[in-house]
């Protein structure tokens, strides 16, 4: 799941970069202080705003940002997958609830069926999902790591 932690990070990280955005932007002028002070204080801008970025774009969890972009993917409960080895399907039905984005207000069992060559690499222990918010179309599935 998600951690708070980092996006208090990322909170801290753009929130010291603002003021020193207003330092650059100042320097731009006719600026008394010293060249050598510009160009620490740019340094340090570019570092706070790579570390706002760095933390923002682990702030969804474990999941690959390629696939999860927008903080959409959750651990699923195993009793909602199915696997079919005689043709390498994995079935996955989602009842209300059972993922963040298909919340207990959803009315019917969100369905996906897919071939054992899209799972993508595990990341946790668990079952994960990622599907696209307001269209819940399937993005990634994650299998659970095994252990051994």
């Amino acid at each position: 799941m998600t951690n708070p932690g980092n996006y208090v990070l990322a909170a801290f990280f753009i929130g010291m970069a603002v003021p020193l955005g207003m330092i650059a932007v100042a320097m731009i002028e006719d600026d008394p202080r010293p060249p050598g002070f510009r160009r620490l204080v740019l340094i340090v801008l570019a570092l706070l705003m790579l570390g706002a970025w760095l933390s923002k774009a682990h702030a969804h969890g474990p999941w690959p940002w390629a696939c999860c972009a927008d903080n959409d993917c959750d651990e699923i409960d195993a009793r909602f997958v199915r696997e079919y080895p005689e043709d390498d399907t994995i079935r996955i039905a989602i009842p209300p609830g059972g993922h963040k984005l298909w919340g207990p207000e959803q009315t019917t069992t969100r369905r996906v069926t897919l071939h054992r060559s899209q799972l993508k690499k595990p990341v946790t222990g668990e079952w994960g999902l990622c599907i696209k918010p307001y269209t819940f179309e399937f993005l990634c599935a994650f299998p659970p790591m095994v252990s051994g």
